[in-house]
C-alpha cells in the first residue's frame, strides 16, 4: 500500500471560523489489548470512538481519529467489526503500526488544539 509520508498534510475545508487540514499520522500499537473502540458508522474510514484511561495508546490516539491501515492493510472501506478483527489478529505482534487520518484545526497561520479537545484534556487533569 502506497501512503503519504508521516506528518503529510492537505488543505481540506473551512468551518465557520477556522481552516483545517488533515494530516496522516502513523502510530506504532505494542502487542497485546489496546482499550480503544472504533465506530463505522459515517462514511469513510473506522474512526476512533473511546480510548480506555488504561490505553496504551491514550497519548497518541485522539477519539475522531480515523484508521486507514493497519501493517500495510487498507481499513478505509472496514466496518468496525472488521477492523476490530484484524486489529486482533495482530496482537501477538511485537509493534502494530496504524496510518492515522486527524483533522487538525488552522487558527491565525498555525496549527491548533480543537477547542473540544483542549475540555477533553482539562477533564482528564481534573480527574487525575
Amino acid at each position: 500500500m502506497d501512503h503519504a509520508p508521516s506528518g503529510a498534510s492537505k488543505s481540506s475545508g473551512t468551518d465557520e471560523e477556522y481552516s483545517y487540514t488533515e494530516q496522516l499520522i502513523e502510530v506504532d500499537a505494542p502487542a497485546g489489548m489496546l482499550g480503544i473502540v472504533v465506530d463505522s458508522s459515517l462514511p469513510g474510514a473506522p474512526v476512533v470512538h473511546a480510548i480506555k484511561e488504561s490505553s496504551v495508546l491514550s497519548s497518541r490516539l485522539h477519539i475522531g481519529d480515523r484508521i486507514v491501515y493497519v501493517d500495510d492493510v487498507d481499513s478505509t472501506d472496514m466496518s468496525s467489526m472488521e477492523l476490530t478483527k484484524l486489529i486482533g489478529s495482530k496482537s501477538e505482534n511485537s509493534v502494530r503500526r496504524f496510518g492515522i487520518i486527524r483533522k487538525v484545526l488552522i487558527e491565525n497561520d498555525s496549527i491548533s488544539i480543537p477547542s473540544w479537545e483542549q475540555e477533553v484534556l482539562l477533564c482528564k487533569r481534573e480527574i487525575s
